[in-house]
């Protein structure tokens, strides 16, 4: 939103404790054995699975995952009954800070991770080195590479670690003295939060012209305006669409929708969430591409100046399902009725959205 602020992002700070596990175990790193509680018969099978001490946790983020550590055995099932009936679902998981077991805690940031304190540290070199690519991993993969998180590991067994416990966006201000240049550190995290989008939406001049985007800042060439790949997508198959959509849908489909694969089987469609639509205009000499080779990127075409319409040939993207349309873009190479065909998309080289053979119908309607 371009509002500049630090920390983890509220879409990770809304994950569920249990979710959280899950995101640590598929970033390969190991957890103490845990149990999700959600009644009386879950507490009771509990007691072969985990052993004391333990931690207790709400799941709910909303309740700040807080929680205890049990560590008398004979109070553990009456802490955790007792737990349940005040927070409901439960995160329940062995403890073994303090128990004698060689220690670390490290702040897990964007930038690096920071060791703090603990028995590994300044101990053990190998050991500290794995807390140090564990907390990488934490921020790539749970992070997701924003926000910092206070990260409790615990040598298990001999070598062995496991990331006890974590804390996201902890409190900083008793870690000032022990990491390096945190103020500055925070200052790069917000100003990653701060950057907008190089385009906005804008309203026509002519309201019943509708909306279009436009450059929200000077772009220079070659800058990527739609960063596409790895980002999620609302799809549709074409038989799908034929079979269940009615004729208004269907219209706005042949309009708005645009092939993901070259067989004319998968498309892209508008998000339900207004806030990522984006209504580019088309050109026959347009400032925005496909980056090469083939990508889902779009980059600058050339130098573009802020609040000038942006634009891209809808021929390098659509496929036979693009309803035909009469284009006003004025431009000394204007195309006037724009449809999809081969000559449209070999000017742009790899900079275009991949063809290859496809079936017969969609090679006949190309070349045409």
């Amino acid at each position: 939103m371009g509002i500049p602020f630090s920390g983890c992002d509220a879409t990770t700070l809304c994950y569920p404790l249990d979710v959280l596990f899950m995101m640590v175990s598929y970033a390969g790193i190991l957890l103490p054995r845990f149990q999700i509680i959600t009644s009386s018969e879950d507490v009771e099978a509990m007691a072969s699975k985990v052993t004391a001490p333990i931690r207790i946790q709400a799941v709910t983020p909303f309740m700040g995952y807080s929680g205890c550590v049990v560590t008398d055995p004979s109070e553990v099932a009456r802490a955790v009954e007792q737990s349940i009936g005040t927070v409901g679902k439960l995160l329940v998981s062995e403890s073994r800070c303090g128990a004698g077991r060689r220690e670390a805690s490290v702040l897990a940031t964007a930038e690096c991770p920071y060791p703090l304190e603990g028995s590994i540290v300044g101990e053990d070199a190998a050991l500290l080195q794995a807390c140090l690519d564990a907390s990488t991993s934490f921020v790539k993969h749970v992070l997701y590479g924003k926000g910092y998180a206070l990260l409790q590991f615990v040598e298990d067994e001999p070598g062995v670690l496991v990331l006890d416990h974590f804390v996201l966006n902890p409190d900083l201000s008793q870690l000032v003295p022990k990491v390096p240049h945190l103020p500055e550190l925070l200052l790069k995290d917000a100003l990653v939060s701060a950057r907008a989008p190089c385009f906005c939406v804008a309203l026509h001049s002519d309201s019943r012209k509708g909306y279009h985007l436009c450059a929200a800042h000077t772009i220079k060439k070659d800058d990527i305006v739609f960063d596409d790949e790895c980002r999620s997508f609302a799809v549709v198959t074409k038989p799908y669409v034929d079979k269940n959509w009615d004729v208004d849908m269907k219209k706005t489909f042949s309009e708005y929708a645009w092939p993901l694969d070259s067989e004319g089987h998968l498309y892209a469609i508008w998000e339900k969430d207004p806030r990522r639509w984006r209504p580019i205009n088309h050109s026959c000499d347009p400032n925005c591409i496909f980056d090469s080779p083939y990508s889902l990127n779009v980059i600058a075409s050339r130098d573009i100046a802020r609040g000038e319409d942006l634009s891209m040939d809808y021929a390098t993207f659509c496929d036979v399902t693009m309803k035909p349309f009469e284009c006003l873009c004025g431009a000394p190479t204007c195309r006037g009725t724009i449809r999809p065909n081969d000559g449209a998309i070999r000017q742009y080289g790899t900079h275009s959205w991949i063809r290859q053979k496809g079936n017969s119908e969609t090679k006949e309607l190309l070349q045409s």
